[in-house]
């Protein structure tokens, strides 16, 4: 719930229930209290580049390094999903201080890092790495750069699935949103009036007025009437 929060705009309540899990998560597994806190500076740190709060994500991220770093008896498993979290965390903070070509070398390789994991959909505690769209971070991250053909290349992947891959992260409904935008931007309207229409369809039952469903109907009536 504080991770969904978080996405839909809400910190103040996103830190409240983010805390209230982690406190009932210590008190009730306190033999692996590091890597409670180490998830917990995860997700406060993607709080916390939600509302702008670039030194705190910095403060939280060196504190995953530490605790990480410091986590004796875990597995190379576990050790391999925290160091993609730390990765993630520090390319998120880059990317949102306008060094889009640093954060793209720290995500290119985060791809190739992320991309196969065994279980990684069924994991209930990686629960926000999917939350937090981690497929698109390269095409958020290429279009910020200027590149558009790679950020469109990265968000046609992100919306395809292939049954080649083990990789079973959600594909998020804003991926086409975001898509459609990048194609309308590049004046295809076809093409983006068709992930409008997607979009909408994924979101069919999402609550009135939420700002990206209005944001895609008004676009979609005006690639309409144009």
């Amino acid at each position: 719930m504080g991770l969904i929060y978080c996405q839909r705009g809400d910190p103040e309540l996103s830190q409240d229930y983010i805390l209230s899990f982690f406190d009932g998560a210590i008190k009730a597994y306190p033999e692996d209290r590091e890597l409670i806190e180490a998830d917990y500076s995860f997700a406060m740190g993607l709080v916390d580049i939600k509302q702008e709060n670039i030194d705190a994500a910095k403060a939280r991220l060196e504190g995953l390094k530490s605790l990480l770093s410091g986590a004796k008896g875990i597995s190379s498993y576990t050790r391999r999903l925290f160091t993609i979290k730390s990765n993630y965390l520090a390319a998120e903070i880059v990317l949102k201080e306008g060094d889009s070509q640093k954060a793209i070398k720290f995500l290119e390789t985060l791809s190739d890092e992320t991309d196969g994991i065994p279980g990684l959909d069924f994991a209930t505690s990686q629960i926000n790495l999917h939350l937090f769209s981690l497929k698109d971070f390269l095409a958020r991250a290429y279009e910020q750069a200027g590149d558009l053909p790679r950020a469109f290349a990265e968000y046609e992947k992100a919306v395809t699935f292939d049954p080649n891959s083990q990789d079973r992260r959600l594909i998020n409904a804003l991926y086409h949103y975001r898509l459609a935008k990048l194609y309308e931007k590049k004046g295809a309207k076809a093409k983006a009036a068709a992930r409008y229409r997607r979009f909408l369809e994924l979101w069919k039952d999402a609550d009135p007025g939420t700002p990206e469903v209005e944001d895609a109907k008004a676009r979609l009536e005006a690639l309409r009437v144009r």
